[in-house]
C-alpha cells in the first residue's frame, strides 16, 4: 500500500511519465477499487487546499485588525503630544469624551476579533491530534502454563505499564513462534509507534490491514495515527477514510476530520 500512495501522489503532482504513467492509467481502467482510491485521494487533496485557503484568510483578517489597532494607538499617541505655547489646550470635557470614544472603539474591535476567532478557530496540528487520540487499550492475556504464553504475559505487563521499549523484545520472542497472531502484531506495532520506530510500526499495521484479520480497522486507525505523528495529514486522512461507519473508531475519525479543518 505504501507504493500505491507514492504512485498516487506522483500521478496527482504530474511526476509520473512514460511507462509508469501508461501503466498507472491502464490500472485505473481495469481496477475499479484503485480508481475509487484515487478519487478519494483527490477529494482529500481538494479539501485540504480549501482549508489551507481558509486558514490563510483567517490569518490575513487577524493581521488586518492588529494593524488597525496599532494604527489607532499611534494616532492617539500623536494627539496626546503636549502642546507648544502657540497651541491651544483642549477643554477637559472634550478630551474626556474623546477618551471614552476611543476606549469604546478599542473594545468594539477586540470584541469583533474575539467573535472572529470563535468562528474561525485555529485547527489542531496533526501532532496535537496524535497526542489526543493515541490512547491504547491494555492487553488482556489468559493465564496458561505454556512457556511462550508466559513470555506473552510478561510482554503484556510491560506494555500495560507503558514500558514500550521493554515490551518489544518479549513481543518479538513470542511472535517468532506465533507469527500469525494479528492481535499481538498490532500491539507490537503500537510499541514501535510509542518508541518512535515508525517504519517498523507501519510495517506491522500494513501487514494486518492488508489481510483478513478482525483487527484490520484497528491497524488502519493506528497507521493513520502514525501518519499524524509524522505530519503526513493527507495520508492519515486517506487511511481513516477506509474505516467503515459501523466501526467503533468511526466517531473518532469524524472528530479528527473536523479538528483538522
Amino acid at each position: 500500500m505504501e507504493d500505491k500512495f507514492l504512485q498516487i501522489e506522483k500521478y496527482i503532482s504530474g511526476e509520473l511519465q512514460g511507462r509508469e504513467l501508461s501503466d498507472f492509467e491502464e490500472k485505473l481502467k481495469t481496477d475499479t477499487n484503485f480508481a475509487e482510491e484515487l478519487a478519494i485521494y483527490k477529494d482529500l487533496e481538494s479539501s485540504m487546499c480549501l482549508e489551507a485557503q481558509k486558514r490563510q484568510k483567517q490569518k490575513d483578517v487577524e493581521a488586518t485588525f492588529s494593524d488597525l489597532g496599532s494604527l489607532y494607538f499611534e494616532e492617539e499617541k500623536t494627539k496626546s503630544i503636549v502642546p507648544t505655547n502657540n497651541q491651544s489646550v483642549p477643554k477637559q470635557g472634550g478630551q474626556i469624551r474623546k477618551t471614552i470614544l476611543g476606549i469604546t472603539s478599542i473594545a468594539a474591535v477586540l470584541f469583533f476579533v474575539f467573535l472572529l476567532r470563535g468562528f474561525l478557530q485555529t485547527p489542531s496540528t496533526p501532532q496535537d491530534l496524535y497526542s489526543d487520540y493515541a490512547i491504547h487499550n491494555p492487553i488482556e492475556i489468559t493465564q496458561m502454563g505454556d512457556a511462550n504464553n508466559k513470555i506473552l504475559i510478561e510482554a503484556a505487563q510491560t506494555f500495560n505499564q507503558k514500558k514500550y521499549a521493554e515490551s518489544l523484545p518479549k513481543f518479538n520472542t513470542y511472535l517468532a513462534k506465533e507469527s500469525d497472531d494479528s492481535e499481538i502484531i498490532l500491539y507490537r506495532g503500537i510499541a514501535y509507534l510509542e518508541t518512535d520506530n515508525l517504519t517498523k510500526a507501519i510495517d506491522d499495521f500494513r501487514l494486518i490491514s492488508e489481510g483478513n484479520s478482525v483487527y484490520t480497522n484497528d491497524a488502519l486507525w493506528y497507521w493513520g495515527l502514525t501518519c499524524l505523528k509524522q505530519g503526513k495529514t493527507r495520508k492519515a486522512l486517506y487511511l481513516f477514510s477506509q474505516i467503515p461507519q459501523n466501526n467503533q473508531r468511526y466517531q473518532d475519525v469524524q472528530d479528527i476530520l473536523r479538528k483538522l479543518k
